[in-house]
């Protein structure tokens, strides 16, 4: 019984130990391990990096790091790419399935109240739908898109070509 309490207590020990160091160092703890995969290799292959997901000629990045939008911004330009820019709603499906338990996000902004993205493209409202609100920044998560403050840290996507 000594040996198994024992046991635990060294285990509680390291699980405490790693959340704690997990959320000073400002990253977000993955809930699902997700380790290096054939499709990660084939990925390379289609012109993206290990960790990037190809997707119709571009890759894809989920940083899990935590950071405000123009932080964000100079994450991706660190991979030499940008925020992501929605062209389609096959590119929307996607991004979505991909952003189910947290916010990120995305190069699209409200200015003067219009809004736009980050790489010059038109802002489609019939691909892109946002509620009313007041916040200037756009996220997608949770299986739906939204606004948020651009001052709050959430993840965010990096995209680039293939």
């Amino acid at each position: 019984k000594i040996i198994r309490s024992l046991r635990r207590w060294c285990l509680l020990s390291l699980v405490l130990r790693f959340s704690s160091l997990a959320f000073s160092s400002g990253t977000v703890p993955q809930i699902f391990y997700t380790p290096v995969l054939r499709e990660d290799v084939a990925a390379v292959t289609k012109g993206c990096p290990v960790r990037w997901e190809f997707f119709k000629g571009k890759c894809y990045f989920f940083p899990t790091t935590l950071q405000t939008w123009n932080e964000s911004q100079k994450i991706c330009a660190e991979f030499s790419s940008h925020l992501a820019v929605v062209n389609s709603e096959e590119e929307l499906v996607f991004l979505k399935s991909r952003t189910q338990l947290e916010k990120y996000f995305i190069g699209l902004t409200q200015k003067d109240g219009r809004w736009s993205w980050i790489d010059g493209t038109a802002f489609d409202h019939n691909i892109f739908s946002l509620n009313l609100g007041s916040f200037q920044c756009a996220v997608v998560g949770f299986g739906s898109t939204d606004r948020a403050m651009c001052s709050v840290s959430h993840r965010c996507i990096c995209e680039k070509n293939a």
